[in-house]
């Protein structure tokens, strides 16, 4: 990235999926700080299209967008962001729809292109985020930033130039891991992905709870049982890919997936189910058996 955006020069994409009551707020908190709005509705519901109709047919800075069908966050990120290039925008701040962002996100996450001093460019660049209404402190480090392997889609800035050099979110992932799978992309142009060590916002993890287990907070993350499958099949995949080039990342992962299980088989509801899904998940990330389910 050689130049920097304004906040009018920026973009929002908002993915969203049959929102609660409190979306039309967390809409209003970006949009006082962008250009435009462009949400994409992956809901597939006459309630759901009636809903947000009401909230922002008359806002002239926000563009609605609704799917046909239920595509999946990737493709929906794909949607919107060709909008926003078709309507002129070169900056894409991508948001997921229960991020409730802080007043000056923007502007500190261009402060951040601005005064980080690196040799390689950014391709992306995000901010610390904690789980939404919790009182557990996020990890804030000494220095300003941090170089990252991955981070999450929820309130990362980055080019339309970018965005054509290393290409679309990928469509066959549906759900999950498509932001750490793009991430890693991104590093492979010779990009680098950048988080901002200060809180950016706070967002929800599905159905998530903190349990406190011997005076350490443990996220327990509970998802919906459909969720299970795609995070197991996903993560299997990129840990077949990265093996290569980030073995490390591979065995990250995979680790990830054994804590995943053994936090399923202690702590979660639904356990017989969503085992099931997390063998059909690796069985299908070993075959290669992608796209919805």
């Amino acid at each position: 990235m050689n130049t920097y955006p304004l906040p009018e020069n920026i973009c929002a994409v908002i993915t969203t999926f049959c929102p609660d009551n409190g979306f039309s707020e967390r809409v209003a908190r970006v949009n006082k700080q962008v250009g435009f709005i462009v949400i994409v509705d992956d809901g597939n519901c006459n309630e759901n299209i009636s809903k947000l109709n009401k909230w922002f047919k008359d806002e002239k800075k926000i563009l609605l967008h609704h799917n046909m069908n239920n595509v999946g966050i990737a493709t929906s990120l794909n949607t919107g962001i060709s909008i926003a290039k078709d309507n002129g925008y070169r900056w894409i701040l991508t948001v997921d729809d229960d991020s409730f962002v802080r007043t000056d996100l923007v502007e500190r996450l261009i402060d951040g292109l601005k005064n980080i001093k690196i040799n390689k460019p950014i391709g992306i660049i995000g901010m610390i985020w904690r789980e939404f209404n919790s009182e557990a402190k996020p990890i804030i480090r000494n220095a300003t930033y941090s170089e990252k392997r991955g981070i999450i889609t929820s309130c990362s800035l980055f080019s339309t130039r970018t965005y054509d050099r290393v290409g679309p979110f990928r469509d066959e992932f549906y759900i999950d891991f498509v932001d750490f799978e793009y991430c890693h992309r991104v590093k492979k142009h010779g990009l680098m992905v950048i988080e901002l060590n200060e809180l950016g916002f706070e967002h929800s993890v599905g159905k998530s709870r903190i349990l406190n287990l011997l005076g350490r907070d443990i996220i327990i993350k509970d998802h919906e049982v459909f969720r299970v499958y795609y995070w197991f099949r996903n993560s299997m995949v990129l840990a077949i890919e990265f093996l290569k080039n980030d073995p490390t990342y591979s065995f990250i992962l995979l680790a990830g997936e054994v804590k995943r299980a053994i936090k399923i088989l202690l702590f979660e509801r639904s356990k017989i189910a969503k085992m099931i899904q997390a063998f059909n998940g690796l069985k299908d990330g070993l075959a290669r058996n992608l796209g919805k389910k």
